[in-house]
């Protein structure tokens, strides 16, 4: 693995893929904030590639385990420590994080500069377990489909390359206490699952983009640009059937 752009660089299969990056928002209790990263359709050095954000495609083994770090630009040293992945969770096709700023300088620095309302940016760091070969992407460049990968690390960053990243102060009602006991639950998790196994919403989801291609075609229109929006849609509101079946 190797760090671009403030972006974690994974090989799959002599493939090189990028994860966007998600955005940090400001905590109100202590110094916790929330990181969100939500996935889409990306080209990557040619190729397009997805990352599965399914209720049981992330492995959350480190995270659990207190050894997550939150790093400065993926610099794996203590000088570059900036405090640790909390824990974290699935939820409707967005990954949630809470994280824990620590009491030394850089950390200090950064925390400042998010309680000032800069939008720092976070850039995720992961282990990639199973990648699938998918159909052609929009333009006939190869397709792969992250399914199964692991959570080690979430980094700081100047820029951050997800475009639906957002930025929120935790609500009132919002505890980070709270929100460690139902992520560590996974009864969301779970209820989500069985919600997109019920409803088969992975089909859908692998319609997307095939179906882009064809309107495309039919339209003579710029096929990466529908093909990108139509994907986006259709996992929003796969997510949101998958959170409202859940409930």
């Amino acid at each position: 693995m190797s760090m671009d752009e403030g972006r974690e660089r994974f090989e799959v299969e002599g493939k090189w893929f990028y994860v966007p990056a998600p955005a940090v928002a400001i905590g109100e209790d202590g110094r916790h904030a929330l990181a969100f990263y939500s996935g889409g359709l990306t080209k990557v050095h040619g190729d397009w590639v997805t990352y599965s954000l399914e209720p049981d495609a992330c492995d959350f083994s480190v995270v659990r385990s207190g050894r997550a770090p939150l790093l400065a630009e993926h610099l794996r040293c203590l000088d570059a420590l900036l405090g640790m992945v909390v824990s974290a969770e699935l939820d409707g096709g967005v990954l949630r994080s809470l994280v824990r700023f620590a009491d030394t300088r850089e950390a200090d620095k950064l925390w400042g500069l998010l309680c000032s309302g800069f939008l720092l940016s976070l850039s995720l760091g992961a282990t990639i377990q199973h990648a699938m070969r998918k159909e052609d992407g929009p333009d006939g460049a190869a397709a792969y489909h992250v399914t199964r990968w692991r959570l080690e690390e979430l980094s700081v960053v100047v820029w951050g390359k997800d475009e639906s990243a957002h930025v929120r102060r935790l609500g009132r009602d919002e505890s980070p206490a709270a929100m460690v006991a139902r992520m560590n639950s996974g009864e969301g998790d779970r209820a989500k699952a069985e919600a997109a196994r019920a409803l088969k919403l992975d089909r859908w989801r692998s319609w997307a983009v095939p179906a882009g291609m064809r309107i495309a075609d039919g339209l003579k229109t710029d096929a990466a640009g529908l093909c990108i929006a139509l994907d986006r849609e259709v996992r929003a509101q796969c997510s949101d059937l998958e959170r409202d079946f859940a409930l």
